[in-house]
């Protein structure tokens, strides 16, 4: 069953352009027991170098996603990451763990669900996984929580959520 719910509120979801902010699923069909918030922050973009680090109101792209996820009472928070300078960002904030990408799985061309099939490998304990990209920094923790609640208390096996809104 696949459930969606809004990102972010308010004027945005009127406009049409689509911003992919949450992708949680669950990677056991047994009851959730585990579910781990992973943000994938590669720092060899080349488009923008360390992008997943630029300021936004004086608080990094990235420190502002999990500053959400921890306030959202996922069961681990985690960073999955190639790059010294994002792994220190990372382990500033108490809760959040780091997951050493495989440089196979942090190039232009590596998939996030390669990364993520990765992750999940390395983490038995993990029975979902909450995808949560710092380059949508305007989540609501009210929907995040949502999502994590639909997949702890039934069948869901997968939360999507997009935004519509519109770039000038």
């Amino acid at each position: 069953r696949l459930v969606t719910i809004p990102a972010i509120s308010g004027e945005r979801e009127k406009k049409p352009f689509t911003f992919i902010t949450l992708l949680l699923l669950r990677v056991s069909r047994q009851r959730s027991k585990h579910v781990a918030a992973v943000i994938l922050a590669r720092g060899g973009s080349k488009g923008i170098p360390l992008k997943n680090l630029a300021p936004v109101g004086g608080r990094s792209l990235l420190r502002i996603s999990l500053e959400e996820a921890l306030s959202v009472g996922f069961d681990s928070v985690w960073v999955s990451t190639e790059h010294p300078d994002i792994r220190s960002e990372a382990e500033r904030l108490p809760g959040v763990n780091v997951h050493w990408r495989s440089s196979e799985n942090a190039e232009d061309w590596s998939s996030s669900v390669d990364a993520l099939r990765e992750f999940v490998s390395c983490r038995p304990e993990v029975d979902a996984v909450a995808l949560l990209q710092c380059t949508s920094p305007f989540q609501n923790r009210k929907y995040l929580g949502e999502a994590l609640e639909r997949i702890r208390r039934s069948d869901t096996i997968c939360v999507f959520s997009v935004t519509k809104c519109k770039l000038d």
